[in-house]
Order: structure tokens, then sequence, then C-alpha cells
């Protein structure tokens, strides 16, 4: 069974700027360590990322706060999914994030500071960018 890890992080910003910020795989660059350059290719888009080239795309549902993210390398799939509330005049964006298939010991903690590097990004970008 593949392990996962949820992290998450409090903004001060614009819940709809940051949003819209999110669902928008151009800026995945901006905040991800995952894709490093994003550029549209036929009816998707095409990420560099630290395993080699990806397919990438987003899913999302603004009124329920779902951003969810995709890729494909290769022959392998695999999605990071990620939530966006609101309460109280405060954002709070969780992202979790899965092990890949047969990854070896001690991947997911490898992962969860990758996550915690980006979400510290995001909030850098959003409550500096996107208030």
């Amino acid at each position: 069974m593949r392990k996962n890890v949820t992290r998450s992080t409090g903004i001060s910003a614009n819940y709809d700027r940051v949003f819209d910020f999110l669902a928008d795989v151009n800026n995945m660059p901006r905040w991800t360590v995952f894709a490093k350059k994003v550029w549209p290719e036929a009816e998707t888009f095409k990420a560099e990322t630290p395993q080699g080239e990806a397919e990438v795309w987003i899913k999302h549902a603004r009124e329920l706060g779902e951003i969810d993210f995709y890729w494909k390398i290769g022959d392998v799939e695999d999605f990071a999914e990620s939530r966006l509330k609101k309460s109280n005049g405060q954002i709070t964006y969780e992202f979790t994030i899965q092990e890949p298939p047969n990854a070896p010991e001690g991947t997911i903690d490898q992962l969860s500071k990758v996550v915690d590097e980006e979400l510290s990004m995001l909030k850098d970008i959003a409550e500096n960018e996107l208030t």
C-alpha cells in the first residue's frame, strides 16, 4: 500500500486570487519543485521535472475548493490532491501526495520536505502578490 502525506499552511490573501493562481498550470514553476518549466503542447501541457519530461494537467472545482494535479511520466500516471479552504477570513491550503509506485523506503519523508518547501513558496507568493 502506498503511503501518503498531507501538509497545510495558513495564507492571508484573497481566496479567489489564490485559487486562480493554483488552478493555472503555468504557475507551477513559480511554487513547485516538481515543475521546473511548463509549456503547452497539443491539448495539454508538458513540464520539465526532476524525473524527466511529464505531461501535466489540473482539475479543479472552485465551489469545493478542489485543485488536483495530475502528471504522466512515461507509462506512469499519478496525482496529488489539494484543497483550498476559507474560514473566519483565513485561508488554509492542504496538499496531499502519495509515494510513487514501488518507491524505496524513506521516499515519503523526502516528499514531505519538498511539500513543506513548496507550501512556503506558495505562502510567500500569495501573501505578497495575491492579497
